[in-house]
């Protein structure tokens, strides 16, 4: 379906934006994914949750994917979400007990 003729649906203009970084503008490649594309290379972003702020002194974790490659960076991004959350879920398990 081409939107050229059409109105766009509502999520066809919100899934890009851009957020500054202190490099210059990072462009959000998915806002589902945690993907950032800074200069040259993909980097993924999470935000902590809030009940875990006071263990990790800082409200995001970014860690980069060292590659160029749009589909590569995608498939790292899901594994690097993984590995987070399972993070995440230690972390609160280890503070309960």
């Amino acid at each position: 379906m081409h939107f050229s003729s059409l109105a766009r649906p509502f999520w066809y203009t919100t899934t890009r934006a851009r957020v500054c970084s202190n490099s210059g503008v990072a462009k959000k490649v998915r806002q589902q994914t945690g993907l950032i594309h800074r200069g040259a290379v993909y980097h993924y972003r999470h935000r902590v949750p809030s009940d875990l702020l006071s263990h990790y002194g800082r409200r995001e974790i970014k860690r980069p994917l060292n590659t160029k490659d749009k589909g590569e960076a995608m498939r790292l991004a899901a594994a690097e979400r993984t590995r987070v959350l399972v993070e995440f879920a230690r972390v609160r398990v280890y503070r309960i007990s």
